[in-house]
């Protein structure tokens, strides 16, 4: 049993066998991944590190379990893994970075890049990190499945189905959706994103949600300490039409979205019930927080201001608890709001109250697990 690394250049280099970074494989050659990984035996007792070097590897196909002589499993996992120009493992470049400020720099990232409609990957038992991903004519997700960490995702393209990723846990990711029309930057069911950044535009056809939860069973949280913002639709949308289904938002900055900055479902005769809690939902084209009249849902420590149709609606029996309410505007809340810092600015009234993804140096970070009922 051990864990086997391989390196990968734009080119190859030497034996091209993977072995060392001296004799690296090209990881894409014409849009078709490496034989070197596609033949690896996952069946075996190993799993497999991919070093993948700086550049950007465009891919004509999706990584796909069927490319696979024996794909990965839970117990022999694929690790695709950011290297720099020698081979060595790429580090996070801010540590202690809070998605509340401003986007980490991905300068650095090797990128994997698609330019038609294909996905980049639909692996299961797969960890990306420290890549940036790049699509310009994706009508979906460019990935659907596995576990992200300190990844970055560009998605320009315009169709109404675009989605950067689904399906998958993530911690620490950048995504921005610049097309006019998509469906969703991020769209989730049983997985979470967790201090996560993600920037759309208003764009002009297709749901333009922020972040969507679709599914049929309950998940705590969907999105935990993330900061959503500049999509033309909702923030956060839970679409599910099972009455079994809920999904928390915790500590998240759910800002300037052209819908509310969280609409629940619609669907009658709920029999789960919902959180939100601790998130700032400001500036936001409907409610802050929609019900719908249907979803039972606990509202704690909000933090509401400038939604253009007020706070909440359709909350039906459900009471409120420690809501914010106070007015002020962005430049006296926010670190500097036209830069795109949204932490909680050290002079604010609301400050060090544990509202939304983050707070100004000094101020006081509630811990993610003490704040469920």
């Amino acid at each position: 049993m051990a864990i086997v690394t391989r390196y990968f250049g734009v080119t190859s280099a030497g034996a091209a066998d993977g072995t060392t970074w001296a004799d690296r494989a090209a990881l894409l050659t014409a849009g078709v991944w490496s034989p070197v990984l596609l033949t690896f035996n996952f069946a075996g007792s190993d799993s497999l590190v991919c070093r993948i070097g700086p550049g950007t590897h465009t891919a004509a196909a999706a990584l796909a379990a069927g490319l696979f002589v024996s794909a990965p499993t839970l117990p022999n996992v694929l690790t695709m893994h950011g290297c720099d120009s020698s081979g060595n493992l790429l580090t996070p470049p801010d540590p202690d970075w809070v998605c509340a400020a401003p986007a980490w720099d991905d300068s650095g990232l090797p990128v994997i890049a698609t330019t038609t409609n294909v996905a980049t990957s639909s692996m299961a038992s797969t960890l990306w990190r420290l890549i940036k991903f790049t699509a310009s004519g994706r009508n979906g997700s460019m990935i659907s499945t596995g576990v992200l960490d300190w990844c970055s995702f560009a998605d320009s393209t315009n169709n109404s189905a675009a989605i950067a990723f689904a399906g998958c846990s993530a911690t620490n990711c950048l995504v921005s959706m610049t097309g006019d029309a998509y469906e969703a930057a991020v769209s989730v069911s049983t997985t979470a994103a967790v201090n996560c950044r993600l920037q759309g535009v208003t764009g002009s056809s297709g749901n333009r949600y922020g972040l969507r939860n679709t599914g049929n069973s309950v998940i705590f949280w969907a999105a935990d300490h993330c900061t959503i913002f500049g999509f033309g639709g909702p923030g956060v949308a839970h679409t599910s039409a099972t009455a079994t289904h809920a999904a928390g938002v915790r500590s998240s900055t759910i800002i300037n979205n052209g819908g509310s900055g969280i609409l629940l479902p619609a669907t009658a005769s709920q029999t789960t019930q919902y959180q939100i809690r601790n998130c700032v939902l400001s500036g936001n084209g409907a409610f802050g927080v929609d019900a719908q009249s249907a979803a039972n849902t606990w509202l704690v420590n909000n933090r509401y201001r400038d939604n253009t149709s007020g706070p909440t609606n359709g909350m039906g029996n459900y009471p409120e608890f420690d809501a914010y309410t106070t007015d002020t505007d962005d430049a006296t809340e926010f670190v500097d709001a036209s830069g795109l810092d949204f932490r909680i600015k050290n002079s604010a009234a609301s400050w060090g109250r544990g509202f939304g993804a983050g707070d100004q140096e000094g101020a006081r970070l509630r811990p993610r697990m003490t704040n469920a009922l």
